[in-house]
């Protein structure tokens, strides 16, 4: 037996957002340290900026996972060295995709386009049978 959660969602039309449903685009370059982070109906994307080397990319990122804005605790103040956006969309584009590939745990795979999105109260809850 299974069952869909139904989640009253927020009332929000009260609020007033002209970028709302408006797409951005932003350039990065091939050093830019990107975080996407489910936050209930919404994803976060964290952006690094740009490293001079891998050294200094791993540094950061490192340094990043430890900080306690990662975690969005109450209370605690985020990086100002990290740009943070909230969207419901996010669809990435790679600046090459003609003979692009990338060798991942010894399987090949393409440079291409992709979309994520938030699929709201789309979560099953399966109940133990007795």
């Amino acid at each position: 037996m299974s069952t869909v959660a139904q989640t009253a969602s927020p009332d929000r039309s009260t609020v007033i957002n002209k970028e709302c449903g408006q797409p951005h685009v932003l350039l990065l370059n091939d050093s830019a340290g990107v975080v996407f982070v489910l936050e209930e109906d919404h994803i976060r994307i964290d952006i690094l900026g740009g490293s001079r080397g891998f050294l200094e990319h791993l540094r950061r990122s490192w340094s990043r996972l430890q900080s306690p804005g990662y975690l969005r605790e109450e209370g605690v103040k985020t990086d100002p060295n990290v740009t943070s956006i909230l969207c419901s969309t996010v669809e990435l584009y790679p600046a090459i995709t003609e003979n692009e590939f990338y060798w991942i745990d010894n399987d090949h795979f393409e440079a291409c386009p992709i979309r994520v999105r938030v699929r709201r109260n789309a979560v099953n809850i399966y109940q133990q049978q007795e």
